[in-house]
């Protein structure tokens, strides 16, 4: 300063008065503000009462047991918004242990966000008590420094914790943290669902938690089967990505398996396990969903299974079907109890559709959806067939089907729909087709908006509603527009 006194007049070495007055008063500064502070927070204490006592609202007076079981119907989802209400449901929250057994943990590569994280989760598991936990864990390694990475492994340590409360387990993250994951020491587990979806290219890193294997009975995998040890034998659903080698080993494993779907299978040039010399049989499983990714993976896997207690089949591929002998084996050996077929293909001839409809007599459901073909020869013979042993054929064509959903681009002619049923007059016949309801979905052609949208001749609508009349269900939609409907009102058949 100007005047060349000491900026720091509460230095100890100066012991004149005027620094002593000034220590004096800092003192009683200090002592006054907490006096404020204990004031201000016994008001709060008091204010609190207040609320208690004159605010009579139901919520203030109801029991905190009862709140808990509120609390509990809401759900982990609501558990931070509950507490954030008031003291009192804060305190009924944070101590009720069904509000925390869901945890969804994202992996960021911040270290501050990661820090906030592990101080998040811990507090949030701390407050679960003993029950089982859903565990959602999801991020990115992507450019992530080795500190970052370091951050990432902390958490996943303090999931192990937690091992032996694991319910519902699901990992979509780089392969290279699912070494860190490990199962309880002691050997409990409570698994039941399992997800592991490795973001980016596959790497060689496995899931292999020490001390004791897990038994999920529902599991969901997108990486090398080869490098994931679990107990497959106790498996009763499955959603896999493998290839065709790794499937089949996964079935050969997981004998109870009831519910399988195989996604985007493909052959590997360099096949893991030997391919079976004998069919694998399934005498479980009732729903198989299979798409494929390359012509030569089908005939590959349905040559080697054999599902006997198949109720429902979805194939789906983005190539062109043709008639395929090792498929047809597969239906002839699984399709004595199949009822439900879902195809879904970029083009089906006549000649490849035909043999398959024909090996699956036992189908209430069929759903075909095609992007290039017209079915002719099916539609013909489906109206043809309409009344058991019409064509003197011991082997009548689908005499169980119910329902029927058709997707297209295009169909030409909708003069067939109702021919599709039988003769009008053979509609209460016991020996006709149960054949009961039609969907018939026409998706916009990809040459754009100025194509002619679709109608249904005047005849044919009147034909249809009769149908309708009798009990019948037919529907036919272009996009999001009701076609029949469209087509009654352009023939004034219906008011505009």
């Amino acid at each position: 300063m100007s005047d060349g006194v000491d900026p720091y007049p509460g230095d100890p070495s100066c012991a004149c008065n005027v620094c002593g007055r000034l220590k004096d008063v800092d003192d009683q500064l200090r002592t006054a503000q907490a006096l404020v502070a204990n004031l201000l927070r016994t008001r709060q204490l008091v204010a609190t009462q207040i609320n208690s006592t004159h605010n009579q609202d139901l919520f203030r007076r109801m029991p905190s047991e009862v709140l808990g079981h509120i609390f509990e119907d809401c759900g982990p989802s609501y558990a931070l918004r509950v507490g954030a209400v008031c003291r009192k449901w804060r305190r009924i929250a944070w101590s009720t242990p069904q509000l925390w057994t869901i945890i969804d943990i994202r992996l960021v590569n911040n270290r501050t966000s990661l820090n906030s994280t592990l101080i998040f989760a811990r507090e949030w598991l701390n407050r679960s008590g003993q029950l089982p936990l859903t565990i959602h864990i999801t991020g990115s390694a992507t450019s992530a420094s080795s500190l970052q990475m370091n951050g990432m492994k902390t958490i996943i340590k303090l999931i192990n914790e937690y091992a032996h409360r694991w319910q519902d387990l699901q990992l979509k993250i780089p392969a290279g943290l699912l070494q860190g994951f490990r199962s309880d020491p002691q050997g409990r587990s409570v698994l039941r669902n399992l997800t592991i979806v490795c973001r980016g290219q596959r790497a060689p890193y496995s899931f292999r938690p020490q001390h004791a294997r897990l038994r999920p009975s529902v599991v969901h995998i997108e990486h090398w089967f080869r490098l994931v040890d679990i107990e497959w034998n106790n498996v009763t659903q499955v959603e896999v990505d493998f290839p065709v080698d790794e499937c089949l080993e996964m079935l050969r494993r997981a004998p109870k398996v009831m519910d399988c779907k195989l996604i985007d299978i493909f052959v590997d040039p360099f096949p893991t396990y030997p391919f079976p010399v004998h069919r694998i049989v399934h005498p479980n499983l009732k729903s198989l969903s299979v798409s494929v990714s390359e012509p030569e993976s089908p005939p590959l896997l349905f040559h080697h299974i054999s599902f006997p207690s198949l109720c429902e089949l979805r194939y789906d591929w983005s190539g062109a079907i043709e008639r395929n002998e090792e498929f047809l084996a597969f239906l002839a050996c699984s399709s004595s109890y199949l009822h439900i077929l879902h195809l879904d293909v970029l083009e089906m001839q006549d000649s490849a559709l035909m043999p398959i409809l024909q090996t699956t007599r036992a189908l209430t459901d069929l759903d075909l959806r095609t992007h290039s073909s017209v079915h002719d020869n099916f539609f013909q013979l489906l109206a043809d067939s309409s009344l058991a042993g019409a064509d003197n054929d011991s082997t009548p064509f689908l005499p169980r089907l119910r329902c029927f959903k058709y997707r297209c681009f295009s169909t030409g002619s909708r003069d067939f729909l109702p021919k599709l049923f039988g003769p009008l007059s053979e509609i209460g016949n016991p020996h006709r087709r149960p054949l009961s309801k039609i969907s018939l979905i026409l998706s916009p052609s990809l040459r754009g908006s100025d194509v002619e949208k679709p109608n249904i001749d005047e005849t044919v609508a009147l034909q249809i509603l009769e149908l309708q009349h009798r009990g019948m269900q037919l529907e036919v939609s272009y996009g999001e527009e009701d076609v029949l409907e469209a087509s009654l009102k352009a023939h004034r058949l219906l008011p505009a």
